[in-house]
């Protein structure tokens, strides 16, 4: 709809002041960088930059200008007469994205520009995209599947559920303080538990739930709150931390009793039924949880069975701290 090729059933399409619902795609300045990037293999990487102006019936002078201008920005220069077929695929990335931004459009659209590179290579580009736009100057907006990477990237971020926004702002925002369930659980890293509001303690709301007692979790703006109303709360799990019950210290900490059943290291690939915990000692992660998602500050000391080396039970409790986020594990003794 922004490029002009859907119209909406309602409403208004915005860009810079002026409504463009009406107006074809040609004349709504507006560009699009593809996720396949569709480059033409036989054209080097100079003519392919300059192709939309070569279109407009711009001059062959003008364009070899224009288009070195613009390959100097995305640092190609020495790789301006390369085929697309010997660059990589950042360098493929970088052409595409010339090609869009020479035509001097107020709005860019990238429709996962990411999703053909390798992890590594991703991380690298979420910077340059970064660089690229403060330099050119345009507007972006970026599709993209992958939460972190919109975390990552975006100055602003739009949730959308079954094309309706359930939540925009700043990327900071709406990953600190997602405002219902779907949002927390969509962007990842959030244990969305439920429970019923005890009573109101001041700007802390006293929740309880079958599995824990006394768990104090910040109102914030979140108001018309009153006892026995059902909430959701999120703790990310960058915020938790284990512990075994004779080192927890429950002062302004929650806790809930709960059992270790498994181990298991990120990217690992394994089948079969779970296989019990093989370290002696607790495993600590900190972090930060939330009403939708800030500190849980207090609660009562819970106990849980944490399996060791030898298959004997040992005792566990799962703190809440409100902590930044880092990890000790220890090793069996």
């Amino acid at each position: 709809m922004i490029a002009g090729h859907e119209d909406p059933t309602d409403g208004e399409i915005l860009i810079g002041g002026e409504n463009v619902v009406g107006l074809p795609p040609v004349e709504r300045k507006t560009a699009m960088m593809f996720q396949s990037y569709a480059l033409f293999p036989h054209l080097s990487v100079r003519d392919n930059i300059a192709f939309a102006l070569r279109v407009r019936g711009m001059s062959s002078t003008e364009r070899r200008r224009a288009a070195d201008e613009m390959i100097e920005k995305v640092r190609l220069t020495e790789l301006a007469d390369r085929l697309p077929g010997q660059l990589s695929g950042g360098q493929q990335q970088r052409v595409a994205l010339a090609r869009a931004a020479i035509t001097g459009p107020r709005v860019l659209l990238l429709d996962e520009p990411l999703s053909a590179l390798d992890e590594q290579l991703r991380v690298q580009m979420r910077q340059e995209l970064c660089r690229m736009q403060r330099e050119l100057g345009i507007t972006f907006i970026h599709v993209t599947h992958t939460q972190m990477e919109a975390i990552a990237i975006a100055d602003m971020v739009v949730v959308m559920e079954k094309g309706k926004i359930k939540q925009a702002g700043p990327a900071r925002d709406v990953y600190d303080q997602p405002q219902d369930r779907y949002v927390a659980e969509f962007l990842g890293g959030q244990n969305v538990l439920r429970g019923r509001v005890e009573k109101i303690d001041g700007e802390q709301a006293i929740v309880v739930a079958p599995e824990m007692r006394d768990v104090a979790v910040p109102i914030g703006s979140r108001r018309g709150l009153s006892p026995g109303t059902d909430v959701d709360f999120a703790v990310r799990r960058d915020d938790v931390e284990l512990a075994r019950p004779d080192r927890h210290h429950g002062a302004g900490r929650a806790a809930v009793a709960s059992r270790v059943r498994r181990h298991r290291v990120p990217g690992e690939l394994r089948q079969g039924p779970p296989r019990p915990c093989r370290r002696r000692r607790a495993h600590r992660l900190r972090a930060r949880p939330d009403l939708l998602s800030r500190s849980l500050r207090r609660g009562r000391r819970g106990h849980g069975g944490l399996v060791d080396r030898e298959g004997k039970d040992a005792r566990v409790t799962v703190e809440i701290r409100r902590r930044r986020t880092r990890m000790e594990c220890g090793g069996p003794e």
